[in-house]
């Protein structure tokens, strides 16, 4: 594996063609109100013949096409970079409600290692569907975790849980 250089903004996906368009009718209508704005681009974008819409598809096309590159760069210098980011969305998924769903996942999980050998990736695959779950859970379900919270200490025990059972691909 490369050696990995401390992080740099992420390239920006480049506008589409219609984008292109209304920035430069943005210009162009500066004083109406947004939503006045919105209808009007889209009625002159729907009117507008096919010899200037390539113009604005091209620009398009370009930009995508430098924006291909740069990714690529990027990715090639920054190999752990999308991993660390699905984490961190996982992560900031359980922290809504992180004391209760770490006693519902440590209470599922010692029932199922009780019963199963689980490798890393049913691990990961449990964790994901007790979290739909939990989010699709009733208020009563989620009581009975609620009264076994006590005050704080949960975030420590949700990134245990997380590094425990998150399978960076």
């Amino acid at each position: 594996m490369a050696e990995q250089k401390p992080f740099v903004e992420v390239p920006k996906r480049p506008p589409n063609s219609y984008f292109l368009f209304s920035s430069k009718m943005r210009t162009e209508l500066i004083d109406l109100p947004q939503s006045e704005f919105c209808i009007r681009v889209s009625e002159l974008w729907n009117k507008l013949d096919e010899e200037p819409k390539k113009y604005f598809e091209n620009e398009a096309h370009k930009l995508k096409q430098q924006y291909d590159l740069d990714i690529a760069v990027f990715r090639e210098s920054y190999p752990d970079y999308e991993k660390e980011k699905k984490q961190e969305r996982v992560y900031k998924s359980f922290i809504r409600e992180p004391e209760k769903l770490v006693y519902y996942v440590a209470h599922i999980r010692k029932l199922l290692e009780d019963k199963f050998v689980l490798d890393d990736k049913n691990k990961s695959t449990i964790l994901k569907k007790m979290n739909d779950f939990w989010r699709k859970s009733d208020a009563q379900f989620k009581q009975q975790y609620i009264d076994l919270v006590p005050q704080g200490a949960a975030k420590i025990a949700v990134k245990q849980l997380i590094n425990e059972y998150m399978v960076l691909e």
